[in-house]
């Protein structure tokens, strides 16, 4: 391709951006949604405002009940990577090595028979739970969007990068749970 008609090339898995269409058949899936000219959290931070805002905002995420529609195009829930890292991580501190690391380690293995037995039970009983709610997924302070400094808005945030939004278990759901010992 021309040198100038890079701009114009389209995505490819190989430079580390995605085409539209390549992961999992999802050819066609589009997301328009307003410009927000406004910089990362995770550059200059948030104001004690602007956490109160991220924290009503998840709120809201968190009460939403997508309807069947939206439901039916979320990805199912699977906690495979979740345990995939568990058996990475025993085999790492299985091997008493030196380094910075030692009191971590030593707080795994100290645990280990704990930390084993849940990440079992996880397939098991995540059988017994439905999701009922939107849940982001990955709300770090990169995803997250604030005004620029001196806005005159500055209580406002903005929840983006929106690809790895899962349904989850509401947190009046799990209370219930928990209480009534189901």
């Amino acid at each position: 391709m021309p040198p100038g008609n890079r701009s114009r090339s389209r995505p490819s898995e190989a430079d580390g951006r995605a085409a539209a269409g390549s992961s999992g058949g999802d050819v066609g899936r589009l997301s328009v949604v307003p410009w927000v000219g406004a910089r990362q959290a995770l550059v200059g931070g948030l104001s004690e405002a602007q956490w109160r805002a991220f924290g009503r905002l998840l709120v809201a995420v968190h009460s939403y009940q997508p309807a069947d529609d939206i439901s039916a195009v979320l990805p199912p829930v699977s906690h495979t990577s979740e345990l995939a890292a568990v058996t990475r991580t025993d085999a790492l501190v299985g091997d008493d090595r030196d380094g910075p690391q030692d009191a971590t380690a030593a707080l795994w293995r100290e645990h280990r028979g704990r930390i084993l037995a849940a990440a079992e039970a996880v397939p098991r009983l995540a059988g017994h739970i439905t999701p009922a709610v939107l849940c982001h997924a990955d709300p770090h302070l990169g995803n997250v969007l604030a005004p620029k400094t001196g806005a005159d808005d500055d209580s406002s945030v903005w929840l983006v990068d929106w690809d790895d939004a899962v349904p989850a278990v509401s947190a009046a759901g799990r209370h219930t749970r928990a209480n009534d010992g189901t």
